[in-house]
């Protein structure tokens, strides 16, 4: 029998440390809160200006991407994975 998770991470995780549906919905109002806190700088730039950034920026994370160690917070799967197939 596996330890048992700590009172504040109970809402949080589940069993075999997986996201809880609360914690799913959290994540995801968390990255809608992001999305539309950044989108006035996006809109201001216009959409020439927006692709030029991705085109410019998009090798540069890549490169940084591959010497980073990702895990995310919630247990969450890579998304990059999923988008892949």
């Amino acid at each position: 029998m596996g330890r048992r998770l700590p009172s504040a991470a109970r809402p949080w995780l589940a069993r075999r440390h997986r996201p809880t549906v609360t914690a799913r919905d959290a994540l995801s109002r968390i990255e809608a809160t992001t999305d539309q806190l950044a989108s006035p700088v996006w809109d201001a730039l216009g959409g020439d200006a927006v692709d030029r950034c991705a085109a410019v920026l998009t090798p540069v994370a890549t490169r940084v991407a591959a010497h980073i160690a990702w895990q995310a917070p919630l247990g969450v799967p890579d998304q990059s994975a999923a988008d892949a197939s």
